[in-house]
């Protein structure tokens, strides 16, 4: 067999961010020693040296910047040898806060929710987005619903129409660029407030809703559009 002088040639497929695991891809090739016959080691900074090809997995990963590190060695013993860096995320990012809206109670439809959120190990990437209303003679459900559009969410707002007397709870967590998620908000509500004129006081108990707490009773639609004696809806007359 000639005498080899020349390193064999390595790459690799490095991502440049991670979440704690790297996986990546090696290949090599030679003047003289045939492919499968060349020696492949890799590792991630000053980790031991293990046999890889075609693929390389490191776990455990920190937060922070890393080095992979990738060799081909010939028969004759040359090496070729081939790094990249990357950064691993293993933090969440933080609990979105909402910045509008900033009253319990409005007077027009649709309401405009806001929410932002930051990450320190890469940057938020999208927004998940759940939601779940309540009238004044229904108490809040439940379960969450959430609509087309809302799950990964790039956009930093979301409109939501409501009804006269109807309230909606809108919570949102954040994911990262290395697929990190947060906690869920709490809710921010609001609601837009109904003509009192045209409700009446119903039998039975309180329904947990929007303004029905509010008042101490339960508010119905009457027959008649005479309201309850003494009850008053936010922004409207007594």
């Amino acid at each position: 067999m000639p005498i080899e002088t020349v390193a064999p040639t390595i790459a690799a497929t490095v991502p440049t961010l991670v979440r704690g695991t790297l996986t990546a891809t090696v290949t090599a090739t030679d003047d003289v020693t045939p492919a499968p016959l060349l020696a492949l080691r890799c590792r991630v900074d000053t980790r031991d040296w293990a046999a890889c090809g075609p693929t390389y997995t490191a776990t455990g990963l920190s937060m922070g910047g890393h080095t992979f590190t990738a060799q081909a060695i010939d028969q004759s013993g040359n090496v070729g040898t081939w790094t990249a860096t990357f950064r691993s995320d293993v933090t969440s990012p933080a609990v979105p806060t909402f910045t509008a809206p900033t009253a319990t109670t409005y007077l027009t439809s649709p309401v405009t929710y806001s929410y932002r959120s930051t990450d320190v190990g890469s940057a938020v990437a999208n927004y998940d987005l759940r939601y779940r209303t309540a009238t004044p003679t229904s108490g809040f459900p439940s379960t969450y619903s959430t609509p087309s559009g809302w799950s990964r969410r790039t956009s930093t707002s979301v409109s939501v129409a409501l009804a006269p007397g109807q309230e909606a709870c809108v919570s949102a967590r954040a994911r990262d660029a290395a697929g990190n998620v947060s906690a869920r908000s709490a809710d921010r509500c609001t609601g837009t407030p109904i003509d009192d004129r045209s409700l009446s006081a119903g039998v039975g108990p309180v329904q947990p809703g929007p303004f029905g707490i509010a008042f101490g009773v339960r508010l119905l639609r009457p027959a008649g559009g005479v309201r309850p004696a003494g009850t008053r809806v936010a922004g409207l007359g007594a």
